[in-house]
């Protein structure tokens, strides 16, 4: 199985590697639920890591509904982080209808065709999550969904995140995340044996 560790900055991404994750997704401002890290970090985690650096675009706290301003931004973070040679992302936007926004999630993953997207939790908002995930197929270099099954735990919602693997098939590759340690790693994958789990303990504290 691959673990990603949730970090805030370098010295949290390098003690993860230290402790097993295979990659990372550095975000800033975690007590926010994430934010975009900044470029400088994620510039030395490209460079001194031996590991894939996913970095969050989000430049904005709260809800996942999508507005004009905050498209632009998210462009311009991307493009910058690109320029950087980092092309592992992590995005998603909503729509009022509590679905998500397939058009412009498409028009930010074009940007550069070297993008690999993971589409956050912003999934888990949404009312039919199994009808997004077909939604998402049409998008060639969305790779990873990461989702907790619609619950705060992943260990509630079992039943679910299995059909959600289910309708990923092949195309894209689920990551379960929602209060995932290292203490209760295996049993989870034990029904869910999936090949990704996310976590900001999922190696122990950082």
């Amino acid at each position: 199985m691959i673990i990603e560790a949730c970090v805030e900055n370098f010295e949290e991404a390098s003690a993860a590697v230290k402790k097993g994750a295979k990659q990372i997704e550095l975000c800033s401002h975690l007590d926010q639920d994430g934010l975009t890290p900044d470029l400088d970090i994620a510039k030395k985690c490209l460079k001194e890591l031996p590991i894939t650096t996913k970095v969050m675009i989000r430049p904005r706290a709260g809800h996942f509904m999508v507005d004009e301003a905050l498209i632009s931004q998210m462009a311009h973070e991307i493009q910058l982080f690109n320029e950087a040679h980092i092309f592992d992302i992590v995005l998603g936007l909503t729509e009022a209808n509590h679905t998500l926004a397939i058009d412009v999630i498409k028009d930010l993953a074009s940007i550069n065709e070297k993008n690999s997207i993971t589409i956050h939790k912003a999934i888990d908002t949404c009312m039919d999550p199994i009808s997004e995930i077909m939604r998402l197929k049409e998008i060639n270099n969305v790779d990873y969904i990461l989702t907790s099954g619609k619950a705060a735990k992943a260990e509630e919602a079992l039943d679910f995140l299995l059909e959600m693997k289910k309708a990923c098939g092949k195309e894209i590759s689920l990551i379960a995340c929602g209060k995932i340690t290292h203490e209760n790693l295996l049993s989870l994958d034990q029904v869910l044996q999936l090949d990704y789990y996310h976590g900001r303990k999922i190696v122990g504290n950082l």
